[in-house]
C-alpha cells in the first residue's frame, strides 16, 4: 500500500525543530515511502542521497 502525502512530514518536522530553537540550513524535502512509515520507495533513494550530500557540503562550508 502506498500513501501519497507530499512534503507533509518534512514540513511538520521542520516547524517542530524551529519551535525548539533549531536553525534550518536547507529547505525541507519530502520523499515517497512504502506504506505509512517506509522504507523509502526505490526511486527515492538517489534523491535522498543527493539531498544528504548537499546538507553535508553546506555544513563543511560553514553554510
Amino acid at each position: 500500500m502506498t500513501f501519497v502525502i507530499l512534503d507533509y512530514a518534512a514540513g511538520r518536522i521542520a516547524d517542530s525543530l524551529k519551535r525548539k530553537g533549531g536553525v534550518l540550513i536547507a529547505s525541507s524535502e519530502g520523499f515517497f515511502v512504502n506504506g505509512r512509515e517506509g522504507p523509502l520507495k526505490e526511486e527515492e533513494l538517489e534523491k535522498a542521497k543527493k539531498y544528504t550530500e548537499d546538507l553535508v557540503n553546506k555544513c563543511r562550508e560553514g553554510i
